[in-house]
């Protein structure tokens, strides 16, 4: 089973001490108002604002059982019991013996933490969660107009790969997304 440990972090700008660490059972709470706070911050997630919140099984799959395959992680940056970023890394076939070595990921950081660095933090835990459980390529798929969260995957060694025409279709209007990957040595 794949578990972060708690590792304080130093904000960039804020200075502001938080916790980065692999969720637990009595998060569940707080990783559901932190969806909702996503999906009124932003489209750049899979998360709007008239989902409905998450079963108990869903939250609780999320916080212990999705943790049972050793390559699959979740982390979250924690400031008092506020969460204020989260990150899941997963296998999407688990032990198929051609792909086995492929995983994924998707991110979410509040808003007023976008320029902070928790982002960069996040992928390089993944990154080096990765390399110890051979992983050889991750990746994942971004709006074309997050231009901030473009930028960031490329300056961890991420390449577009590809585009998805009108992968979305938000508040009227189609949206494109890149595919993205990381090839690590």
């Amino acid at each position: 089973m794949a578990k972060l440990l708690a590792e304080e972090f130093t904000l960039k700008k804020s200075h502001q001490k938080v916790v980065i660490r692999s969720f637990a059972p009595g998060d569940q709470e707080v990783i559901q108002q932190f969806a909702k706070r996503i999906a009124r911050e932003t489209t750049h997630t899979l998360k709007y604002e008239t989902m409905p919140d998450m079963t108990s099984d869903q939250l609780a799959f999320q916080c212990e059982g999705f943790l049972k395959h050793p390559v699959n992680l979740t982390m979250g940056v924690f400031f008092n019991d506020q969460l204020f970023g989260s990150l899941r890394f997963f296998q999407r076939i688990e032990n198929h013996p051609w792909v086995k070595h492929i995983a994924t990921f998707g991110m979410a950081v509040a808003k007023d933490y976008w320029t902070e660095g928790l982002g960069s933090k996040m992928l390089e835990l993944m990154i080096e969660h990765a390399k110890k459980e051979g992983v050889l390529r991750i990746e994942a798929e971004v709006r074309a107009v997050n231009e901030n969260g473009v930028r960031l995957y490329q300056r961890h060694g991420f390449k577009i790969e590809g585009l998805r025409e009108k992968a979305a279709f938000i508040d009227g209007n189609y949206v494109d997304e890149y595919y993205i990957a990381k090839i690590l040595s």
